[in-house]
């Protein structure tokens, strides 16, 4: 669905998704990488949920696959959801969804993930700041619909 502003995005169902997941899988237009959070914990292990940034996979078998080789002992997950957020960071800093995503890991685990948070957001704002330069500029990707006249 497209509104005035772009894309709209179901911030509910995406609120729900960050409740009801056991992975979560955010990409964005402007970098390959995306943010996995892994809810999931091996008590006997005293394991944390996981909450990064990796590199994009083909599908989500192979997340999963890649899920298992990083932690065996919590095997694959049963409710896993990708999605692509087509706003900038800060608009999904301030969110909803990121703020039910850390309340989750903070009331199911007594972990602070937000300084984690913050600085996966700091690197992705320089990756997004850096496209959009590069948009500007005609950069690699982009092509300049006006170009500067010199004089001569």
């Amino acid at each position: 669905m497209i509104n005035d502003n772009g894309l709209a995005v179901d911030i509910e169902a995406l609120v729900v998704a960050a409740s009801e997941s056991d992975v979560l899988v955010v990409g964005f237009d402007f970098v390959a990488e995306r943010v996995v959070i892994d809810f999931r914990v091996d008590n006997r292990r005293h394991s944390r949920p996981v909450l990064e940034l990796a590199a994009p996979m083909a599908d989500a078998e192979e997340r999963a696959a890649w899920l298992a080789e990083r932690r065996p002992a919590l095997g694959a997950p049963e409710r896993f959801l990708f999605f692509v957020w087509p706003h900038s960071i800060g608009t999904l800093m301030t969110s909803l969804v990121a703020e039910r995503i850390l309340q989750r890991i903070d009331q199911e685990h007594g972990v602070d993930y937000g300084p984690a948070l913050a600085r996966i957001a700091t690197g992705l704002r320089r990756a997004e700041r850096a496209e959009q330069v590069a948009a500007i500029r005609g950069g690699e990707g982009f092509e300049t619909v006006w170009s500067r006249e010199d004089d001569e």
